[in-house]
């Protein structure tokens, strides 16, 4: 747990030179998800080749099987296309979730009163996972698994913003703490 003021972030900046900033990319790749849209995707390519080579098909059948297989290749790819990128630097915590963000979110350090890593349960507290409202001004980006970066807001709201690099981002945040208490 760590708690951020700005004036010993201010402090710090000009000691944080020599310290490697956070970043994080990630997307909707778990192999469950993808071996389940390959899946999915050759049982309706078969029933397209079924229903276009197929003599007895009538040709409302072949426009139907045309048109599933051609919005679940769009949904698809819309979803592989998903990225969340994250981002901590001196001015805050920044996340863009492509498509739906065309720029960088950035929370700044003004706002935020606690920075914390730790688990939580998206399906119970979220409903899944992608870009989810929760209770009481909460709002939880993320693509996959339980760890995240918990933000909580001087104004009572909290982000939670996935993360596959637990590890890292704690030995980040460590190595923050540390040039803290040294300013």
């Amino acid at each position: 747990m760590i708690k951020l003021a700005k004036c010993i972030f201010i402090k710090s900046i000009s000691i944080m030179k020599n310290v490697k900033l956070y970043t994080e990319t990630q997307r909707f790749n778990h192999p469950l998800l993808l071996g389940g849209f390959l899946l999915l995707g050759l049982f309706m390519l078969k029933g397209l080749m079924n229903a276009f080579y197929s003599p007895d098909t009538l040709p409302g059948e072949l426009t139907k099987e045309i048109v599933s297989f051609s919005i679940f290749a769009i949904v698809t790819i819309f979803i592989l296309l998903m990225k969340l990128s994250t981002c901590i630097d001196e001015n805050g915590v920044s996340i863009k979730f492509f498509p739906f963000h065309s720029k960088y979110v950035l929370y700044k350090w003004d706002d935020i009163e606690l920075v914390e890593v730790k688990n939580y349960s998206p399906l119970k507290e979220f409903g899944g996972w992608g870009i989810r409202f929760g209770k009481k001004n909460s709002k939880a980006f993320s693509t996959r698994g339980n760890v995240a970066i918990h933000l909580t807001f001087k104004n009572g709201g909290n982000r939670i913003i996935g993360t596959q690099k637990a590890g890292e981002l704690n030995a980040f945040i460590a190595q923050f703490e540390m040039l803290n208490k040294l300013v």
